[in-house]
């Protein structure tokens, strides 16, 4: 269980990583097209950073429901803190984090 929470708290990394790829692109190609400028290799980067945030976020929410159905069969007489510990039961399960995929740049 421990490797899966250790996967889980990079999948959370990786998607807040990844998303703000894709904001920081997004804001970018979006001042280029306010300036008047063509800018299609900033575009499809921005197309492909996206591709890869949908990775990243499938691959975390696969994991957190592998953690939660884990835990939800956990015996009762698991304690609090080891459930505690679970990644993303902090701040509502808002650390963000993933495991085996690279973001191009």
């Amino acid at each position: 269980m421990r490797r899966l929470r250790e996967s889980l708290v990079q999948a959370e990394r990786h998607a807040a990583e990844g998303q703000a790829l894709v904001d920081e692109q997004g804001a970018h190609v979006a001042t280029l097209t306010r300036q008047g400028e063509n800018a299609p290799d900033e575009e499809q980067l921005l197309v492909q950073f996206e591709a890869v945030q949908e990775m990243l976020i499938a691959d975390r929410d696969r994991l957190r429901r592998l953690v939660a159905n884990i835990e939800s069969d956990w015996p009762q007489s698991a304690s609090e803190s080891e459930r505690a510990r679970l990644p993303g039961r902090e701040n509502g399960g808002a650390g963000q984090e993933l495991h085996h995929y690279h973001l191009p740049g």
